[in-house]
């Protein structure tokens, strides 16, 4: 039986490569479907008075506010939104979710989980934000011990 990781996020880019996913690798095959969070830091400085907080060493030294809120965690939240991405794509897949580098996520999700192959979603990114965001599917691309399927928007034209 065929193991097919896919990497989902929220963009319908990606609810497309899951349905062409389906329809490749059939019923037959056991899905996973992966997201990754941002990692967000939990805590935040206080700030001083005039709007900042002095980055320099002899400034006075504010303590960091650790706050606790019942909210779901980051790897809770992407699991969520990968179950609904496959929802939405109307495919039956376990679900997991993961903060960090998305990249190094799904590689690890796939080594973890032995996919055969991980199918991400390509995106319409310019090269200028390219520049600045770097690209998922090509970091996964070039780092996956397994083959790769990087689906595009299906056009009926």
């Amino acid at each position: 039986m065929t193991t097919v990781l896919l990497a989902v996020d929220e963009t319908d880019e990606s609810i497309e490569a899951v349905r062409q996913a389906r329809s490749l690798f059939g019923s037959d095959a056991t899905y996973l479907a992966v997201n990754v969070a941002e990692n967000t830091p939990t805590w935040a400085p206080v700030p001083m008075a005039w709007g900042g907080v002095y980055p320099y060493p002899f400034a006075a030294r504010y303590p960091a506010i650790e706050t606790e809120v019942d909210a779901p965690s980051g790897a809770e939240v992407a699991q969520a939104r990968a179950e609904d991405v496959t929802a939405q794509a109307g495919i039956v897949a376990a679900a997991v979710g993961d903060v960090g580098d998305p990249s190094e996520a799904i590689l690890d999700a796939a080594k973890a989980h032995d996919a055969d192959v991980i199918v991400v979603g390509a995106s319409d990114k310019g090269w200028f934000r390219r520049l600045f965001e770097g690209s998922v599917s090509r970091s996964v691309l070039e780092h996956s011990p397994v083959p790769v399927l990087v689906a595009g928007r299906h056009h009926d034209d």
